[in-house]
Protein backbone atom coordinates (compact mmCIF):
# COMPACT_ATOMS: atom_id res chain seq x y z
CA UNK A 1 0.00 0.00 0.00
CA UNK A 2 1.02 3.48 -0.87
CA UNK A 3 2.02 5.20 2.64
CA UNK A 4 -0.73 7.62 3.60
CA UNK A 5 -3.53 6.43 0.88
CA UNK A 6 -6.41 4.00 1.16
CA UNK A 7 -8.50 2.50 -1.24
CA UNK A 8 -11.47 4.27 -0.15
CA UNK A 9 -9.33 7.54 -0.48
CA UNK A 10 -10.79 10.50 -2.51
CA UNK A 11 -9.50 13.59 -4.12
CA UNK A 12 -10.75 17.02 -5.03
CA UNK A 13 -11.45 16.15 -8.55
CA UNK A 14 -10.51 13.97 -11.48
CA UNK A 15 -7.55 15.94 -12.44
CA UNK A 16 -6.08 15.78 -8.78
CA UNK A 17 -6.99 12.10 -9.02
CA UNK A 18 -4.84 11.34 -11.96
CA UNK A 19 -2.14 13.65 -11.02
CA UNK A 20 -1.56 11.63 -8.34
CA UNK A 21 -1.89 8.17 -10.03
CA UNK A 22 0.73 9.87 -12.10
CA UNK A 23 3.15 10.54 -9.51
CA UNK A 24 2.50 7.10 -7.64
CA UNK A 25 2.18 4.41 -10.17
CA UNK A 26 5.43 2.82 -9.97
CA UNK A 27 5.56 3.01 -6.07
CA UNK A 28 1.79 1.63 -6.44
CA UNK A 29 2.88 -1.46 -8.65
CA UNK A 30 6.70 -1.71 -6.35
CA UNK A 31 3.80 -2.76 -3.31
CA UNK A 32 1.94 -4.82 -6.08
CA UNK A 33 -1.01 -3.33 -7.43
CA UNK A 34 -0.96 -4.15 -10.86
CA UNK A 35 -4.50 -2.37 -11.70
CA UNK A 36 -6.71 0.43 -10.56
CA UNK A 37 -10.27 1.66 -11.06
CA UNK A 38 -10.73 5.37 -10.63
CA UNK A 39 -14.37 6.20 -9.38
CA UNK A 40 -16.13 9.28 -9.42
CA UNK A 41 -18.76 8.73 -6.82
CA UNK A 42 -20.55 5.23 -8.02
CA UNK A 43 -19.64 6.26 -11.23
CA UNK A 44 -16.54 4.22 -12.83
CA UNK A 45 -14.10 6.53 -14.68
CA UNK A 46 -11.26 3.73 -15.41
CA UNK A 47 -11.81 0.32 -15.01
CA UNK A 48 -9.09 -2.29 -14.46
CA UNK A 49 -6.25 0.02 -15.31
CA UNK A 50 -2.88 -2.03 -15.60
CA UNK A 51 0.03 -0.08 -14.01
CA UNK A 52 2.17 -1.99 -16.10
CA UNK A 53 3.87 0.02 -19.47
CA UNK A 54 3.01 -1.28 -22.70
Amino acid sequence: MVEGVTPSDTFPSQADAESWLGESWRELLDSGVEKVTLLEGERVEYEGMSLRPE
